[in-house]
């Protein structure tokens, strides 16, 4: 300051400090004293913009370097500067300095802005043992990479005190503590209301249609002068970042968020402030207009769906029917809603409305909207659980039971289906009195199937009965997803009797009484009964419709494969070792089960029936011997682990996936 204000060079009024003139020869002093050994270190504590007015800033960074540039090659000086990460990237070429003569510290990436050392996994799991040592940790890659950052470990420990634990971390939880750094550091202590108006300045700005994220300085250089201390506050606290691209030829200042989770909170608080902070059909329109071809979309629905919950707008997630979403995108969406339910239940303190929330039925819409055989993954089990903590009615319970059954049986948990089935069995027997299908008996046969090899011919009267004289009145077959869920049930059971032309009857009377599958990314229903109709084919050695069927599939995947679900993936790669098999391209067929197995993960039933597929081929075992003992091993191991009945994946029988 007071060489700013004297115009006198830093360099002299250093030198006044040391008691030197600027009529001595400092130079040829000071390498006296060197010679017996002297050193001179100038230390600069946060030398960074947001301290300093820009021309107090360039000022001192100029004078800086011309002190460096007149003792650079003297080794008993050195100059230490301090500085946020941010400062270091945007400022770094103006001290013209090659970088070896710079020893910098906690920037491990070049282009990284944060502040201080992230923590690696071992720092994380000993930071958590010494705070709950009755959990056994093993930390996962995303875990790691949610709490590297020193501050968000600390607002999460701030939020659970009590009840500590990194062991089943969401996504909703990662949210919660992003909005606890914006409130510590954004909406509370001064300049809040100018920081505020300059976020939603800055993302009004920003090309959203095309994914551009990033804004011009000089596009915006009024409103960040208008809002400088504001600016220079979020620059301090990490959330912004101004990085110099700047050539010969072009001023190339940007400004940014520094992450993806304030970047897409910043998008959503903008979109909802321009709908009155209202979560409905016009903000679902924005969303869908606005995001259309990024990635994006998701997360900024999510953002606006925690808003809405926490404002008491829950009643308008019916709406989310009208967002224009992928398999996986859908997926992505319904599990983190399911962690927020989980967790906001469980919360001691929650607000009336949302007491209230949980204390009524949920809507057919939202409930419906949770539904789907594309979705099945260890997330979405508890996706499915967290629809418990409303005051369900049986029916709908009845259809939460069935579907956490049936991710059983895709899993082999025979435990959990067993669970499941005698859950189904306590509800009162008028809760069923609605159903086409009886989920009990079919999910009691496909247990009694994989345990004891025993097929019960009762379920199998009852959805020959279906086919052929289906219910004519009453709404058996009104067009929901829980309905899918059921009609997908009852051919998954006519499967184990391994006749697939009572399968393909099956098929036809819901075409006539349902609704037409419909082959594409986009419907799970028709998906998957269009796979089991294939599986039928091949059955039947009817190769043309078989390879036709293949062929549409190929195409869809070809097309989006992005918008495939893991369990789509996996019944997907199950179908090509079918029409490998059917070739007699045994090489191929290697290649495709090694990325079937990558692919199949926790869906070991598509698993065990793929592999049984591939044992029963008896001429596979003469042109790759070794490939064969591996299926053979890997099938006898999922039997052994499972406790499943050996007798029922003999070589005569060959499976759907």
């Amino acid at each position: 300051m007071n060489a700013f204000l004297s115009g006198q060079d830093i360099h002299y009024w250093l030198l006044a400090l040391l008691g030197y003139t600027a009529n001595d020869d400092v130079p040829s002093i000071l390498d006296q004293y060197q010679e017996k050994g002297g050193k001179f270190y100038l230390i600069i504590d946060a030398f960074d913009e947001h301290v300093y007015k820009p021309e107090q800033y360039n000022l001192l960074l100029a004078q800086l370097v011309d002190i460096l540039a007149l003792y650079r090659f003297s080794s008993w000086f050195k100059l230490i500067l301090t500085m946020r990460s941010f400062t270091w990237i945007n400022k770094k070429h103006q001290f013209n300095i090659t970088e070896e003569k710079w020893f910098i510290r906690f920037l491990g990436d070049a282009n990284s802005a944060i502040n201080v050392p992230v923590f690696d996994a071992a720092e994380i799991r000993q930071l958590a043992l010494n705070i709950n040592q009755n959990e056994n940790y093993n930390t996962s890659a995303d875990t790691s990479l949610q709490f590297s950052h020193p501050l968000y470990f600390q607002f999460y420990y701030k939020q659970n005190p009590g009840n500590f634990t990194l062991s089943n971390i969401s996504k909703a939880s990662t949210y919660e503590m992003v909005a606890a750094f914006k409130l510590n550091k954004v909406y509370t202590g001064q300049n809040a209301a100018d920081k505020i108006q300059l976020i939603r300045g800055l993302t009004e700005e920003m090309d959203i249609e095309n994914g551009n994220f990033t804004v011009l300085r000089a596009k915006v250089n009024s409103l960040v002068k208008h809002y400088s201390q504001a600016y220079h506050d979020l620059l301090s606290v990490g959330y912004l970042i101004e990085t110099n691209k700047s050539t010969g030829l072009h001023y190339n200042v940007y400004i940014e968020f520094i992450n993806l989770h304030f970047q897409n909170n910043a998008l959503a608080e903008l979109l909802l402030y321009k709908n009155d902070f209202v979560f409905n059909e016009f903000l679902i329109e924005d969303i869908n207009r606005l995001f259309e071809t990024n990635g994006q979309k998701v997360a900024v629905l999510q953002w606006c769906v925690m808003y809405a919950f926490k404002a008491g707008q829950q009643y308008n997630f019916n709406l989310l029917t009208h967002a224009w979403l992928s398999p996986t995108e859908k997926a992505d969406l319904i599990n983190f809603m399911g962690d927020m339910f989980t967790e906001q239940s469980a919360t001691p303190n929650r607000n009336e409305l949302l007491s209230s929330f949980f204390q009524h039925d949920c809507s057919p819409e939202l409930f419906n909207y949770f539904f789907g055989a594309e979705f099945v993954s260890i997330k979405y089990k508890r996706t499915l659980q967290s629809l418990l903590k409303f005051n369900l009615s049986d029916r709908k319970r009845a259809f939460l039971y069935t579907a956490l059954a049936l991710i059983a049986t895709l899993r082999l948990d025979l435990s959990e289906l067993e669970n499941g089935i005698s859950k189904l069995r306590s509800l009162p027997p008028e809760s069923f009195s609605r159903f086409a299908i009886n989920p009990i008996k079919c999910l009691d046969a496909i247990y009694s199937y994989l345990k004891n090899g025993e097929i019960k011919r009762e379920v199998a009267h009852d959805l020959t009965k279906f086919y052929f004289n289906p219910p004519k009145e009453g709404n058996y077959f009104t067009d929901t997803a829980s309905h899918d869920m059921l009609f997908l049930l009852g051919a998954y059971t006519l499967i184990l009797f391994q006749k697939p032309l009572k399968t393909l009857r099956y098929i036809n009377a819901l075409e006539k009484n349902y609704k037409l599958p419909k082959l594409c990314a986009q419907h799970g229903y028709g998906y998957f009964m269009e796979m089991i109709k294939a599986d039928s084919y091949y059955k039947l050695a009817r190769k043309e419709q078989f390879a036709l069927t293949y062929q549409h599939y190929h195409m869809l995947y070809r097309q989006s494969p992005e918008n495939f679900t893991d369990y789509m993936k996996t019944v997907f790669y199950a179908l090509r070792i079918k029409v490998d098999l059917n070739q007699k391209d045994y090489s191929r067929l290697i290649q495709n089960t090694k990325a079937f197995m990558e692919i199949a993960g926790q869906h070991t039933l598509s698993i065990l029936l793929t592999l049984s597929m591939i044992v029963n081929n008896n001429e596979l075992i003469n042109f790759y011997p070794e490939f064969y003992k591996n299926c053979r091993y890997e099938l006898a191991k999922i039997l052994r682990e499972h406790g499943l009945a050996k007798q029922t994946f003999s070589p005569a029988i060959v499976s759907c996936n």
